[in-house]
């Protein structure tokens, strides 16, 4: 297997592929995201804050890639560097995980709020509570055509899965999330 090494910058920390082979990474200190093309032409891209902490990224359902950051935002970048964000409806909740779910929307984590949410193409938000203490971490679509996700939590390393006849979402406390899923 060959490795290539790219020089980004201090401080990489998440990573996702766009849709067009371009390696993304998040620059978390420098409230910086930086692309890596796929002729290895290496561009950092500054946002609107250098106090933005980009964490977590995640190719979106619209091909987009979005990302989680530490001020209480979900930024987005097009395919042509367009950066933009928009607040979750629980800011101090902390966004970090990110995934594009079956459902076509954006789904992300709120780890200090004990909370899910999602993104639907048109911008609207919505959130849902999970048991007291859960600390929703990460979060991933299941394998295709499964409709269902898994988020890990803070109450255990492993994440659990569960599927139902048509999708199950559940939290690490074993919560049925499915009727979320539309």
């Amino acid at each position: 297997m060959l490795v290539t090494e790219y020089d980004v910058g201090p401080g990489a920390y998440g990573v996702a592929v766009a849709a067009d082979g371009a390696v993304w990474t998040s620059l978390t200190g420098r409230g910086e995201l930086a692309r890596v093309g796929p002729d290895g032409q290496v561009s950092q891209i500054p946002l609107d804050t250098g106090q933005s902490r980009p964490m977590v990224l995640a190719r979106g359902p619209d091909d987009a890639i979005w990302f989680s950051r530490g001020d209480g935002r979900i930024g987005r970048t097009d395919p042509d560097g367009t950066v933009s964000s928009v607040p979750v409806l629980t800011p101090a909740g902390s966004p970090y995980g990110l995934c594009a779910g079956p459902d076509r929307t954006l789904w992300y984590t709120l780890m200090t709020a004990d909370r899910i949410g999602r993104i639907s193409p048109d911008g609207g938000s919505e959130e849902f509570p999970l048991p007291a203490g859960s600390m929703p971490a990460l979060i991933t679509a299941g394998p295709p055509r499964s409709r269902s996700s898994s988020v890990t939590s803070g109450r255990s390393s492993a994440s659990r899965e569960t599927r139902r006849s048509r999708s199950t979402r559940t939290s690490r406390s074993g919560r049925d999330l499915s009727r979320l899923v539309r």
